[in-house]
């Protein structure tokens, strides 16, 4: 009885860790969403809200010492529709991101060296109805993603993208709409933004021992009470790492992204190690 006190209260601990203090990254002032990060941590795609380049998908490069804007992506993936919430595949061979036109639809673009070409829907097991915000593990076996009120997963069978199945109501219920669903490198948390009872802060679930834990919001640091995160509140967990990058919308039309690092580790393995047998 002694042991099975200790382990929830280690785990109640560890789990309601708080992160720490966010920072502005700068440069900071550029109306961007979704960013997703290469393998290397070295390049940042993203959406664009601004110029004449209103809902194209582009990438930004680190120089050493800021993110800074390169161009839109090159390829077929940028249309007169609109394109957003763009996520590359650890290998950068696959772009996948939403299309809107009358309706959401999910697409993945392949890369040949110069560009992203071959821009196609996903099949119809992913694409009925209102599809939004992919998110792949690091072994690109499953994909995650919101369809009205929940978030589903769907694995890949060798050829294709399975039915999907829905998330458990751990994740799925208090009734709000998800939006910016992340997925973790290792499968094992999950972010979210969502429309009620705190519209837009970020929230996340963590799977222990094969199960997902109940969903709760992330703390203060990030939810700041009082200070809306806006419309375009977006998380992301970089690969071997436990940061995550959201914007808190400070004016209209300005995004101020942060980045902040969880001192929780994510069980059962380190990405480390996933990323060594990825390879």
């Amino acid at each position: 009885m002694k042991s099975i006190l200790l382990t929830f209260i280690i785990f109640s601990i560890s789990y309601s860790t708080e992160w720490q203090v966010p920072q502005p990254i700068q440069p900071g002032n550029l109306a961007i969403n979704s960013p997703s990060f290469s393998g290397d941590n070295l390049r940042i795609y993203c959406g664009i809200y601004y110029s004449i380049y209103h809902g194209d998908i582009a990438y930004y490069d680190w120089n050493g010492t800021q993110w800074v804007y390169v161009d839109r992506v090159p390829g077929d993936v940028n249309t007169t529709s609109e394109e957003f919430e763009p996520f590359i595949t650890y290998d950068g061979q696959h772009l996948y991101f939403d299309r809107y036109d009358t309706n959401h639809v999910l697409y993945v673009a392949d890369w040949n060296g110069s560009a992203f070409i071959n821009s196609r829907a996903l099949n119809a097991n992913i694409n009925q109805g209102d599809s939004r915000y992919p998110s792949l593990t690091q072994d690109m076996q499953y994909l995650y993603f919101a369809k009205g009120l929940k978030i589903y997963v769907s694995e890949w069978n060798g050829l294709d993208w399975g039915i999907p199945t829905i998330l458990p109501p751990s994740v799925n219920n208090g009734g709000m709409y998800r939006y910016d669903v992340t997925i973790s490198p290792d499968g094992n948390e999950i972010y979210f933004t969502g429309t009620q009872p705190h519209s837009n802060w970020i929230a996340f679930s963590r799977k222990v021992g094969g199960v997902w834990q109940q969903w709760q919001y992330c703390d203060s640091n990030i939810n700041i009470p009082g200070c809306t995160l806006g419309s375009e509140a977006l998380t992301y967990a970089p690969y071997e790492t436990q940061e995550l990058y959201f914007a808190r919308n400070f004016s209209p039309g300005t995004l101020t992204w942060h980045a902040l690092r969880s001192p929780v580790a994510v069980e059962p393995a380190s990405l480390g190690q996933i990323k060594a047998n990825y390879k």
